[in-house]
C-alpha cells in the first residue's frame, strides 16, 4: 500500500476532510492531495505534522516509513 492510501485511509477514518487536515497541519489542500496520489514525497517535518493530526501511533509511523522506501524502490 503507498503512502498516499494510508494517508487516505487515515483521513477517512478520523473523519477528516482535506481541508480539515490541511487546516490543523499547517499545511496547504493542494499539498495534502499530491501526497494522497502520490505525486510528491512526504517529508519528515510533513510527516510528524499529519501524525500530530491524524493520530498515528508510533507503528504506523515506522510502517509509513517503510512505505516511503517500498516506494523508492519501485520508481
Amino acid at each position: 500500500m503507498s503512502f498516499g492510501a494510508h494517508l487516505l485511509a487515515a483521513r477517512t477514518r478520523a473523519h477528516l476532510s482535506k481541508s480539515d487536515v490541511a487546516r490543523q497541519a499547517a499545511l496547504s489542500l493542494s499539498h495534502i492531495s499530491r501526497l494522497e496520489s502520490n505525486h510528491t514525497h512526504v517529508t519528515l517535518k510533513t510527516l510528524k505534522k499529519l501524525s500530530t493530526v491524524l493520530k498515528f501511533p508510533r507503528l504506523t509511523v515506522a510502517q509509513l516509513l517503510a512505505c516511503m522506501d517500498a516506494d523508492d524502490g519501485a520508481r
